[in-house]
């Protein structure tokens, strides 16, 4: 058993220790990435590495970030209590930090791709190249829009892109963590916020959607008391059970029918679990009974959907477009490249960052989906308020948010005060005009106890 004592003040920003290591990912951890060796007495820690660039002192970490949820969140191909995210932050001479976190669901074949193991793999295999590239000269001089970034940052970007670890299908959510730092410390050096640095916008004010677990009734009415709260924007997880989906949805209406003045919006997510028979079975059941409160159905289809069937699937949309229901694609939406074939049955898509790979992909997303007439909705994984502040970053460029993670995690689980406001009154979340992500470390004293297995062979 370790024990811990960790303090800071408030709107200082340094390592972040965390509570509980869950038991989503109960695996050995090799010493050596947690720093044992080096005297680095944290378990949490999986990488750090230390160098300097044109004198510039960089410490580069990767920490678990344990979470324990307020309640059993379950989707139509997992259900979990615990998990464990990873953590990034990016130190510049002990002075200033950027922070990311990278949401780690269970893995599913084709889409959930990483665990922390995996991010620790490309980190340490990040560590390797940064050694063997620290003399090069030829480095790129990196710009996004109107952001130009000094030569520590683009030497950052140029190892990050040529890490030899991309060619792994696990490499997109790294990479979308240490990107998503880089702008954090970017940010809060230059003393702006993130969403400033992408798009030049001075605020954002976005409706939320705060996402129902499938779970037992008893669990689904304390998670709507607990939704109300914060938000009137709720969206349901289904699978394919219509009476269960009637049930539920006439409970959440009378649930929203004992509030005054209710004027919120519903959304319900399949995650790959629908098919073409369901969903024309829920319009009919469930969608058009409840129409003027659903703005939209979210991957009802599979991951791949075969040529075969899209003809089918671009009926289901023209049916629920035409009762004024959004049909939105999350899933299957990974990077830019894949809404080209995703465009003819789907009304919109759901960006997230984990699976395009971090801010400047997601705003590529953005554009060619304009082009194409559809929808933006900006979704997150399961995490603390780091992962929601990093969504919520792109916000001016959304039409609905589901950046409410957060909320699914305990308070003692969440190091950082969140990087946006809520507006109690509608459900909508405002910049708090912050730099970077916004985030601050909460003014409080933390003790922790950890129990750890550790091994010492290699991951």
């Amino acid at each position: 058993v370790f024990m811990f004592f960790f303090q800071a003040e408030d709107g200082i920003r340094d390592s972040v220790a965390s509570r509980g290591l869950g038991d989503v990912y109960k695996r050995q951890i090799n010493a050596e990435y947690m720093g044992l060796n080096q005297g680095i007495m944290d378990p949490l820690c999986l990488n750090e590495k230390t160098f300097a660039h044109q004198g510039m002192k960089i410490t580069i970490r990767h920490k678990l970030l344990p979470l324990k949820l307020r309640a059993t969140f379950g989707t139509s191909h997992s259900s979990t209590t615990e998990r464990t995210n990873s953590l990034i932050e990016i130190n510049l001479a002990d002075k200033y930090s950027g922070y990311s976190e990278i949401g780690l669901p269970p893995k599913k074949p084709g889409c959930y791709l990483a665990d922390p193991q995996d991010i620790a793999a490309w980190m340490k295999g990040l560590f390797g190249h940064i050694d063997k590239i620290a003399d090069e000269e030829a480095i790129p001089f990196y710009k996004f829009g109107t952001t130009e970034f000094p030569s520590t940052f683009s030497f950052l970007f140029f190892a990050m892109e040529t890490c030899p670890e991309n060619d792994k299908e696990y490499s997109t959510a790294a990479k979308n963590g240490f990107e998503c730092a880089l702008f954090d410390l970017f940010g809060g050096m230059k003393g702006k916020p993130v969403y400033s640095l992408l798009f030049g916008a001075e605020s954002f004010a976005r409706p939320c959607f705060y996402s129902l677990g499938i779970g037992s009734e008893e669990e689904t009415i304390k998670n709507i008391e607990f939704a109300f709260k914060h938000t009137e924007y709720i969206k349901v997880k289904l699978n394919l059970d219509v009476k269960r989906a009637e049930h539920m949805f006439a409970l959440l209406d009378k649930m929203c029918n004992s509030r005054p003045n209710y004027s919120g919006k519903w959304a319900a997510d399949m995650n790959t679990n629908g098919s073409v028979p369901v969903c024309m079975e829920l319009l009919e059941k469930v969608f058009k009974k409840y129409k003027h409160r659903f703005y939209m159905l979210e991957q009802p289809f599979p991951f791949h959907v075969p040529d075969s069937e899209i003809k089918e699937w671009v009926k289901v949309k023209e049916a629920y477009e035409k009762e004024g229901i959004l049909i939105i694609a999350d899933e299957s939406m990974v990077n830019s490249s894949s809404i080209d074939k995703l465009k003819p049955f789907v009304s919109g898509i759901n960006i997230k960052l984990e699976k395009c790979g971090g801010f400047r992909e997601a705003v590529k997303c953005v554009e060619i989906a304009k082009k194409e007439h559809l929808k933006i909705w900006i979704g997150i994984m399961v995490g603390t308020t780091v992962l929601s502040s990093m969504a919520a970053m792109l916000s001016p460029i959304s039409d609905y948010n589901d950046c409410a993670g957060d909320l699914l995690v305990s308070d003692e689980s969440q190091p950082f005060e969140c990087g946006y406001i809520w507006d109690l009154k509608n459900g909508v979340i405002r910049s708090n005009g912050k730099p970077g992500l916004g985030i601050e470390l909460k003014k409080k004293q933390f003790l922790f106890l950890f129990l750890i297995s550790v091994s010492y062979t290699h991951l």
